[in-house]
């Protein structure tokens, strides 16, 4: 996009915003955002993980929650900022069908699994940070061969906007 996607405005809403009406609407309080400067509890300026893509967000997220919550909630739910249809109701799917597999649960779209539409166990997280550590930077690499429920969700809802052509039938403001 050119921007930091989550402070895009859609009809006059955030993405980040958006995002965080359905992480409320299913009832989570306890948040960390990570990755960008507008974020009132960002991460983004963890020396460790700087700006190395999704799986450092996750990682430096992790590790800030486990110094303010003890134990960690279980599961954590991770999501992607870009996500402006994404509704309380997967999200609620994934925390339920998390606790039934050892790693966690994935939004499936029909084609793929999405692994920045998740709940995660700790045990996921922890394997993560691991693996960031020794150099891997992909949550799917990172994630595969895990015994993770699958949650098939409406690709509609659970999609990413990753071009201005996304977000087609929006009214969409550009920070300046």
């Amino acid at each position: 996009m050119g921007t930091d996607k989550a402070s895009l405005l859609l009809d006059g809403v955030s993405m980040q915003d958006r995002v965080l009406a359905a992480v409320a609407g299913a009832g989570i309080t306890n948040l960390i955002v990570a990755g960008t400067e507008h974020a009132p509890d960002a991460v983004a300026g963890d020396d460790q993980v700087g700006s190395q893509g999704p799986l450092a967000g996750i990682v430096g997220a992790w590790n800030t929650l486990r110094l303010r919550t003890e134990p960690p909630a279980d599961p954590i739910v991770v999501l992607a900022c870009d996500l402006p249809w994404l509704v309380a109701s997967v999200i609620r799917q994934l925390m339920a069908d998390s606790r039934r597999h050892s790693h966690g649960a994935v939004a499936h779209d029909g084609d793929r699994a999405q692994p920045l539409v998740a709940a995660y166990r700790p045990v996921a997280l922890d394997a993560m940070a691991t693996s960031f550590q020794t150099g891997e930077r992909s949550v799917r690499r990172c994630s595969a061969g895990w015994d993770l429920g699958v949650v098939n969700a409406d690709p509609g809802v659970i999609a990413d906007a990753d071009t201005p052509s996304d977000l087609a039938g929006f009214a969409v403001q550009w920070p300046s």
